[in-house]
């Protein structure tokens, strides 16, 4: 389960025109991380409502199984799992990596997780959750932060080569 995150056309084809550092391509991996996260408990905290769309309410029969085994969880939490691997840039299934290719610059964040996607799609007999929705804003929030970290790379990148350029 991945949410995939792509720049805007102006930064398209970078990779094309220069070599980004590893450490560009980490900073911004990170940058998007960062709010990724954040965006997500809120996520969780609100069940789904942050996002747009409040998640469906669980069934009446699951709901009173729930409440009597896993009393005060709330919708999309039973062990916590699927959630910290959202939220915890620590947990072993957290997914947050970045890479230029000639398609543009493309974070991914996510989890490496079945149920993760069970819940996003939904099932025959589950209503879809959107654990990955996004407001426009939101969206907005994390291209804004890839960009202004992929724009501080390719600054210094432009400064390096006019000082290669004056040193010839």
């Amino acid at each position: 389960m991945e949410f995939r995150l792509k720049t805007k056309k102006r930064v398209k084809g970078l990779s094309e025109v220069l070599t980004l550092s590893m450490s560009a391509v980490k900073d911004v991996s990170d940058g998007v991380g960062v709010v990724f996260r954040k965006q997500q408990k809120t996520l969780f905290a609100t069940e789904g409502s942050s996002g747009g769309i409040k998640w469906t309410r669980l069934s009446e029969r699951y709901r009173r199984w729930k409440k009597k085994r896993f009393p005060r969880k709330k919708i999309l939490t039973l062990s916590g799992k699927m959630k910290k691997g959202l939220t915890s840039k620590s947990d072993p299934k957290h997914v947050n990596c970045a890479f230029a290719s000639k398609k543009g610059f493309i974070v991914i964040v996510g989890v490496q997780s079945k149920i993760a996607g069970y819940h996003e799609q939904g099932t025959l007999k589950m209503p879809a959750r959107r654990i990955l929705q996004r407001t426009s804003a939101q969206g907005g929030d994390l291209i804004v932060v890839a960009n202004k970290r992929l724009i501080k790379h390719v600054l210094r990148a432009i400064k390096a080569l006019d000082a290669l350029k004056g040193g010839r």
